[in-house]
C-alpha cells in the first residue's frame, strides 16, 4: 500500500490509529494490519464506499465483534444480510456484478 493511502485511511477510520515511535514513524500492530487488509477488501473487492466501510466497521466494533470479523471477514460478510448494506452499496454491488458478467460475455464472444 502507498503511504498516502494509509494516511488517508487513518483520517477516515478513527479506529485505525497506529502508535508512533520517538522518530514519529508509525508502528502497526497485527490488529492494525488485519484492519488495513479488511478495509482494502471492502473498498477494492466488495466496492464499498468509504462511508459504508466505516459504518460496517463501527457496527462490528460497537457490537464487540470486530476481532471476529477481522479473522474471518470473507466468511462473515457472506453471511451478512443484504439489508445491512446501504441502498447505494447494494446498487454499486449490483452494477459491479453486471460489469463482470458483461465482461465475461465480451471475452466469450472474442
Amino acid at each position: 500500500m502507498k503511504p498516502y493511502v494509509l494516511r488517508y485511511w487513518e483520517g477516515e477510520f478513527d479506529i485505525l490509529n497506529p502508535q508512533k515511535n520517538r522518530a514519529g514513524n508509525r508502528i502497526y500492530k497485527k490488529s492494525d494490519i488485519q484492519l488495513l487488509h479488511f478495509i482494502k477488501y471492502l473498498l477494492y473487492e466488495k466496492k464499498y464506499t468509504i462511508q459504508g466501510a466505516r459504518e460496517l466497521i463501527e457496527k462490528y466494533h460497537d457490537e464487540k465483534r470486530l476481532s471476529e470479523l477481522l479473522k474471518n471477514y470473507k466468511t462473515v460478510l457472506d453471511k451478512e444480510k443484504p439489508s445491512t448494506l446501504s441502498r447505494e452499496e447494494q446498487i454499486s454491488n449490483t452494477i459491479h456484478k453486471l460489469k463482470e458478467k458483461i465482461q465475461d460475455i465480451i471475452n466469450t464472444l472474442d
